[in-house]
């Protein structure tokens, strides 16, 4: 019994191309195994990219002179409190937190009914 009938066609499309694929990759690393890891690592790291901190160097160099900074301006002090947003907020939290401790009671009497009710 072959194991194709049992799996579906993507699993059976994926399950070839790995048998096909797999030949060309062991052929690819015999060819020179001693140079394998070589061609890996070198792959990270091209010899011809600069050093590290002469790429930084020229990266901020790309950007010019700097302008100076400028001091933050603080905000103009207000002695107006928004109390009407204040007292708006807490009177809408204290309206959800009613109506959900309003509903919860009303599913604990529903449920105690319905455990008393005889079958």
């Amino acid at each position: 019994m072959f194991i194709t009938r049992h799996l579906r066609r993507p699993a059976q499309l994926l399950a070839i191309a790995c048998v096909l694929l797999v030949p060309a990759g062991a052929a690819y690393a015999a060819a020179d195994p001693l140079l394998a890891p070589e061609r890996y690592y070198m792959s990270f790291a091209p010899a011809d990219e600069p050093q590290r901190p002469a790429a930084q160097e020229q990266y901020y160099s790309s950007y010019g002179d700097p302008k100076p900074l400028t001091a933050p301006q603080s905000p103009s002090l207000s002695r107006k409190t928004p109390w009407i947003a204040i007292a708006l907020s807490i009177a809408g939290a204290l309206a959800i937190v009613a109506m959900s401790a309003t509903q919860l009671r009303r599913i604990r009497v529903r449920r105690r009914r319905a455990a008393h009710t005889p079958a």
